[in-house]
């Protein structure tokens, strides 16, 4: 997530898929890269306070699965970055 998180900060025309990056860069498929994140996703909700989740992420939910798809988190973060820098 911080490799994709960065690439969206640092590349404002987003001429590549940040998925395509990161198989570029990992060396992996992009099916890997997505399941790696989803599943990264998938642990905070399990591990953080609803609390913790409520405050520190603002952003729309999947209303079928109660967690955030993958693109949407990251792209949160990196507009959320973007405006604090």
């Amino acid at each position: 997530m911080h490799d994709a998180i960065l690439y969206l900060i640092q590349n404002e025309n987003r001429s590549v898929n940040v998925i395509q990056y990161l198989t570029k860069v990992h060396k992996k498929s992009g099916n890997t890269i997505t399941n790696g994140i989803q599943n990264a996703i998938i642990h905070a909700w399990r591990v953080s306070s609803i609390e913790d989740l409520t405050t520190h992420y603002t952003a729309i939910v999947n209303y079928e699965t109660g967690i955030p798809t993958p693109m949407e988190f990251i792209y949160y973060y990196a507009d959320k970055i973007k405006k604090i820098i």
